[in-house]
């Protein structure tokens, strides 16, 4: 039997790290964990980091994400479940990832409008992350 549960880190002033775990593997790329560090809170780690997966972690203390986007797509070690398979990052300086693979549907697209910041993570995970979506609030 497979848990997948819902989480939701709820708002937060800003972000200041992502840590995620992910694999390329063509095979069995998708992304494992995702953990978001707040200015005012750690929040926990949403998913597993499986044998063969990297882990990243993206500094953000300066900057700010204007659009998070990837894709989902079966999962690649349990079948008949929809998992995040890459995620990407784009601050107002640079971008970061994508981290896994682009295989599937492109349906992850936040983007941030000017004056507003992302605040906060949510979505859905078991051994892999299977959702994920945003908080957005005012600057």
């Amino acid at each position: 039997m497979l848990l997948v549960a819902p989480w939701d880190d709820g708002s937060h002033n800003e972000v200041q790290q992502i840590n995620i775990s992910y694999s390329t593997n063509v095979e069995h790329g998708a992304i494992a964990s995702i953990q978001a560090i707040y200015n005012d809170a750690a929040g926990p780690v949403h998913g597993t980091t499986p044998p063969g997966f990297q882990t990243v972690t993206i500094p953000l203390q300066s900057e700010h994400i204007k659009k998070v986007s990837g894709y989902t797509g079966d999962s690649p070690l349990a079948p008949g479940f929809t998992v995040v398979r890459s995620l990407k990052f784009e601050t107002d300086k640079q971008t970061y990832g994508p981290y896994g693979v682009q295989i599937g549907n492109q349906s992850i697209n936040y983007e941030v409008k000017s004056g507003s910041r992302l605040v906060g993570f949510k979505g859905t995970s078991g051994i892999l992350l299977h959702d994920i979506a945003v908080h957005i609030g005012g600057a």
